[in-house]
């Protein structure tokens, strides 16, 4: 788990909180997955995240995450490194290098840094620092790929709402050429349910085509995400309302 620090604005480990309050006192801090505010006591309580993926492989990107910043991609990346090379001789390298409190951004300055901070040789820290680019590019393939899905949802929506909206205007027309008919409020309300179940039915199979669409492309996509967006852009048709 990753947290903001509010005095410092700094990303930190989940571990590494007590360390980081000797210099940052009487500090607080939000969950960079949920962004609920936390006091140092209720941190240890903070173990299921709703927002937190749930994985194996520490994972390097999180979609639901609140907090975006080239640090906290950073982080993500070392501890998915430390994961990949758990069973390398050169482990503790990958152990060691997650202990920084922040990496140099620049290839030479990392390649000096890192090779006199882990004892190693420029050139094996340069091996490092192409790793890192290559875990860069997977995080930009992701994050393309999560707002390619989110613009599909939002494409069938709009088509959607054009829809509906072309069905509320021909329910309107019905039932106001039965207002002049003066015909019994009966069929007239029979007539109107007929219309509400069609919408819900219509509704819940859109709905359902489009989870399964973005779920097809991209397993990791999360279906009550995908589901609340919808809602969102209908709560006129909602069940509930």
């Amino acid at each position: 788990m990753y947290l903001l620090c509010n005095n410092c604005h700094a990303i930190i480990s989940k571990e590494d909180v007590k360390r980081h309050i000797e210099k940052c006192k009487g500090a607080t801090f939000n969950c960079c997955d949920c962004n609920e505010e936390l006091q140092v006591a209720f941190i240890e309580r903070h173990k299921e995240c709703p927002n937190a993926i749930k994985t194996v492989a520490p994972p390097v990107y999180n979609p639901k995450s609140k907090v975006t910043s080239k640090a906290l991609d950073m982080f993500r990346i070392l501890d998915r490194m430390v994961y990949e090379h758990s069973s390398d001789e050169n482990k503790a390298v990958y152990e060691r290098l997650r202990t920084l409190a922040s990496i140099p951004r620049k290839e030479k300055p990392f390649i000096t840094h890192v090779s006199g901070y882990c004892h190693i040789s420029e050139e094996e820290a340069g091996k490092i620092w192409n790793e890192i680019a290559e875990w860069e590019k997977e995080i930009l393939k992701e994050k393309r790929a999560y707002r390619k899905d989110r613009k599909s949802v939002n494409k069938a929506l709009k088509a959607e709402a054009k829809r509906v909206t072309r069905m509320e205007q021909r329910q309107k027309q019905n039932q106001e050429k039965k207002e002049k008919m003066e015909k019994k409020d009966e069929p007239t309300s029979a007539s109107t349910l007929k219309w509400g179940k069609q919408n819900y039915k219509q509704k819940d199979a859109l709905k359902k085509a489009v989870i399964d669409l973005i779920r097809e492309k991209n397993e990791a996509a999360d279906e009550a995400e995908i589901a609340a967006v919808f809602e969102e852009k209908y709560p006129e048709f909602s069940r509930n309302a």
